[in-house]
């Protein structure tokens, strides 16, 4: 089973969806290995996390992501238009801005609570460009 499942189907906007479980390390490989895939294959495009389902990352997992983001923030910066998450609970994002205070994207990021706003947020931005 997939930890996050990648959707393309939209042009210039790349949603995933995490799934309702705790990753395994080695399922949390495969969607970095996913990611470095569609930073590979995709440009110009705004990221959509929906974390809707997702439960909350064990330290370990929260500092891979981290060190991955670092490792990747060029790549990132030169294929990513913007990062949008959809994060539904408020306390979940509050979480998200202090760790983005310690640790900043390096894209433009959002949060909305629903995907449907998170698809405006998406239009917009793209209109914008």
């Amino acid at each position: 089973m997939n930890y996050a499942n990648f959707d393309y189907s939209t042009p210039k906007q790349i949603v995933i969806t995490f799934e309702a479980f705790e990753p395994t390390p080695a399922q949390f490989e495969d969607y970095l290995s996913q990611m470095v895939a569609t930073y590979n294959n995709h440009s110009g495009f705004y990221l959509i996390f929906d974390a809707t389902k997702s439960m909350y990352l064990p330290a370990s997992l929260r500092i891979r992501q981290g060190v991955w983001v670092k490792e990747n923030s060029e790549m990132i910066k030169k294929q990513c238009k913007s990062m949008i998450f959809i994060l539904p609970g408020q306390l979940t994002r509050i979480l998200y801005k202090a760790i983005i205070l310690v640790s900043p994207m390096p894209v433009p990021s959002y949060t909305t609570s629903t995907r449907e706003e998170a698809i405006a947020k998406a239009n917009e931005l793209a209109a914008k460009a």
